[in-house]
């Protein structure tokens, strides 16, 4: 039984035209798991832990410090976990169980079908919840929605007009409202380039809640991830007066009368309760998924010691 850890430029053709079929064939792994999307948000800094045959593969991003890997959770990526597993139950724990004592994890996330391997061996990992609104009739939607929602998205929905912008208008607003603050002046271009790769590439696009028809008035943006049959939700900001005018509701809603009979409507959830709050408005469904913080966290502590 031999693991091996493979760096993205490392690819064989024959690991590519795999990874390839499944992304688009198998519903039992995270839609996160693609090709073109890991290579935007990650250049090669990332890689798989696979077997010799690629029987069994998991992605993920990292650095290195000498001989060691730190695997962490990249921007815009909610799962990740087995890209395709053995139907060996006891081959694929053995797997996941050396995949995480050869890696100090900083953070990982494992999709939602991998929950019941996780939990079996899987010590302290941890419980993060999503919320998705399953493909329907906007109407539907309309009426599970919370009664308290419905009537802001009434109250406010007259007054503002929604519409498609482009990425770097839609940084300029998440500048403006601090939704960057703290980050150093580097790690927002990084960000920004990400986001237009994104956009360019066509996996990403951004709406606009505006009090009139110019930009200056913006008050709202959402930014929505198309992957396979899903709209996710990976960017939700409001100035002041968006706050005012509830118009994160508006904008949202907007979002799923557009998409909702054809798409799954993904929330991401949160940890936060004052954001799970306001999604669970849109009477979503909750699923969770298993996420390693600090998995081998001493270990790491006392490598660095020695490496600085």
């Amino acid at each position: 039984m031999k693991f091996q850890f493979i760096r993205r430029k490392d690819f064989s053709h024959g690991l590519i035209s795999k990874l390839e079929y499944y992304s688009k064939t198998s519903d039992k792994i995270s839609v996160y798991c693609n090709l073109s999307l890991l290579d935007i948000l990650l250049g090669y800094q990332w890689g798989v832990y696979t077997d010799s045959a690629h029987t069994i593969v998991l992605p993920f991003a990292y650095q290195i410090f000498g001989r060691k890997i730190w695997v962490f959770q990249p921007h815009f990526c909610q799962q990740l976990g087995l890209w395709l597993s053995e139907k060996d139950t006891l081959y694929t724990k053995k797997f996941i169980s050396t995949f995480i004592s050869n890696t100090i994890i900083r953070s990982y996330a494992f999709s939602e079908c991998d929950m019941d391997f996780c939990e079996e061996i899987i010590e302290n990992f941890r419980r993060r919840t999503n919320m998705y609104i399953p493909i329907q009739e906007p109407s539907t939607i309309w009426d599970s929605l919370k009664a308290q929602r419905r009537n802001k998205i009434k109250k406010w929905n007259n007054f503002l007009n929604f519409t498609t912008v482009s990425s770097p208008i839609a940084f300029r607003f998440l500048e403006k409202n601090m939704l960057f603050i703290g980050l150093t002046k580097s790690k927002k271009y990084e960000l920004f380039k990400t986001m237009q790769n994104l956009s360019t590439s066509g996996y990403l696009q951004f709406y606009a809640c505006k009090k009139g028809d110019e930009l200056e008035e913006i008050v709202q943006i959402c930014g929505l991830l198309s992957l396979q049959n899903r709209k996710i939700l990976i960017v939700n900001a409001s100035s002041p007066e968006g706050y005012r005018m509830q118009a994160a509701s508006v904008g949202i809603w907007n979002c799923i009368e557009l998409y909702a009979a054809n798409f799954v409507m993904d929330f991401e959830g949160s940890d936060i309760p004052s954001v799970a709050e306001f999604f669970s408005g849109f009477s979503p469904v909750i699923s969770k998924y298993p996420m390693i913080v600090q998995s081998n966290i001493e270990l790491g502590k006392k490598f660095l010691q020695e490496w600085m």
